[in-house]
């Protein structure tokens, strides 16, 4: 189960983190324009920020501000939809790790890629946090 009490302790940026590899997705993609494989990974990553955007970015706003996180979200569809985001954006990382075992001897450009596959690593973990 995630625990929502875990955004106060977190000095990780999320937006930070999403937005540096969405750049080196569209890097990556750009040297391998006809690759499936990394048309899914942007994909990925492209999904991911969006939920980085609009809930866990706020959400993690709102408890720096409080000391008492659960009394910034009042209601239960908010908790429940907080929650499922979160859930979502660790069910795609699965997805993307997955996708980053094929691809990872077949890059084009290895050094930029170690760099994704780093920069995924950083995220991952600190998502990892709240499971």
């Amino acid at each position: 189960m995630i625990s929502i009490s875990n955004f106060h302790y977190l000095e990780y940026s999320f937006k930070i983190g999403i937005d540096e590899l969405l750049k080196n997705a569209r890097d990556l993609i750009s040297q391998n324009t006809f690759d499936e494989i990394m048309v899914q990974l942007f994909e990925n990553i492209s999904i991911i920020q969006g939920y980085v955007c609009s809930t866990i970015d706020p959400l993690r706003e709102q408890f720096q501000q409080s000391d008492d996180e659960y009394s910034q979200i009042s209601n239960k569809f908010e908790k429940d939809l907080y929650l499922n985001s979160i859930m979502a954006v660790y069910d795609i990382c699965q997805s993307t790790e997955t996708l980053l075992g094929v691809k990872k001897n077949k890059a084009n450009d290895v050094r930029l890629f170690e760099t994704f596959i780093n920069l995924f690593s950083q995220f991952y973990h600190h998502l990892k946090v709240f499971k």
